[in-house]
């Protein structure tokens, strides 16, 4: 038999629970049991498994090595895919596990390494191996800034699949690529930040992985600050109205008066009632006693995410409750302008909303001006 793309796969277990907390963020969360006892719910088996099952189709193609358990055995074997185990891993597992087992993929003969997690595995992966191995990440996390993950699960599949299928002797392309996180000092300072911990090779398939989150873009500020204040007016028999994070988002929060939380989701109910940093049950549950619901949301600046990015409380289940037509982009003329491709993303967690909301959709920009723009999710 051929040589085969031996492909290393790690989970971070504990990756994107804090999402629909609320909590920006897994990291401060302690262990798995502590998460689900606050009412977290898993995340990165369902997308791990997704990616997994794009990846079989190619399984003549390669070998797979992972760890034990949660950290990838259990979700490979729910797969029906062979993979030899290369290192245990605890019940309750922490960052240094995972530099550990990143670690042990590489020293086995792993080409490529295929994990699931946020910003915050990244890190601790290249802290492991640094540039030794391409990384493609399975974003699965609260915070993807970073530009190793690829657009969903499933691009992460078939990126690593575009690796297994190339014949041995021709080489694939690679570039290196940014590994961002919160800046956790000036965040604990009240100035959410992101800081560049260091750069990581990955393919260079800018179809499948999405750039890194881009800085703030000056220019259009004068614009949204009127355009929040017509939705005031546009909005005013609403009754439930959810407004995302973000410093745009921020904008359309002081013109409904007042502060909001910048980095969590608020809602103003019946026009009056201000609820800050609500997580997605208490969305949920608000969804369900209204029935004009609108869902207001911003930009990621270079990465054109709407949905799927660091705003993980606006859930599937609100996107339901929410009809598209009350769904509202915001956005400035010059973010869109930078966006690589022209393109909006998509990547809620659900298959069916992500088909759902997909296609062309009107990105407020001012209050009077628009553009009509493709919203797009890789399924």
């Amino acid at each position: 038999m051929p040589d085969r793309l031996r492909i290393g796969f790690l989970v971070n277990p504990l990756a994107g629970i804090g999402g629909r907390l609320a909590a920006h963020g897994s990291d401060h969360l302690g262990s798995l049991a502590d998460a689900l006892g606050q009412g977290g719910v898993p995340q990165v088996a369902e997308r791990a498994a997704r990616s997994l099952h794009r990846l079989r189709r190619e399984s003549s193609a390669f070998r797979l090595l992972t760890a034990q358990g949660t950290m990838g055995g259990d979700i490979v074997r729910d797969c029906g895919i062979v993979a030899e185990t290369i290192c245990d891993s605890q019940a309750t597992t922490t960052a240094e596990d995972t530099r550990r087992a990143a670690a042990a993929l590489v020293e086995a003969g792993a080409e490529i390494l295929l994990f699931a997690g946020g910003d915050g595995t990244a890190r601790d992966i290249l802290d492991a191996v640094g540039d030794r191995i391409p990384l493609v990440g399975i974003p699965a996390g609260v915070k993807m800034h970073s530009a190793v993950f690829a657009l969903s699960p499933e691009a992460a599949g078939e990126t690593v699949a575009v690796m297994a299928r190339q014949p041995r002797g021709i080489p694939l392309r690679f570039r290196m690529a940014e590994i961002m996180d919160a800046d956790e000092r000036e965040r604990a300072r009240g100035n959410p930040s992101l800081r560049l911990f260091g750069h990581a090779r990955v393919p260079d398939l800018p179809r499948f992985l999405q750039p890194a989150k881009g800085g703030r873009i000056v220019g259009g500020e004068a614009a949204i600050a009127a355009l929040g204040r017509q939705l005031v007016a546009e909005l005013s028999g609403r009754s439930l109205v959810v407004i995302g994070p973000g410093t745009t988002m921020q904008t359309i929060k002081q013109a409904f008066g007042f502060e909001g939380s910048l980095l969590g989701v608020d809602v103003v109910l019946d026009g009056a009632t201000i609820r800050r940093d609500v997580d997605a049950a208490a969305l949920e549950h608000l969804a369900g006693r209204c029935d004009d619901i609108t869902v207001i949301t911003g930009v990621i600046g270079q990465q054109g995410f709407v949905f799927g990015r660091g705003n993980q409380q606006i859930s599937p289940g609100l996107l339901r409750s929410c009809r598209r037509e009350n769904l509202i982009i915001v956005a400035t003329r010059e973010k869109l302008a930078a966006l690589p491709g022209g393109m909006l993303h998509l990547d809620s967690g659900d298959l069916e909303v992500d088909r759902g909301l997909s296609g062309y959709i009107k990105v407020r920009t001012g209050p009077v001006d628009s553009l009509v723009m493709r919203l797009e999710a890789f399924l």
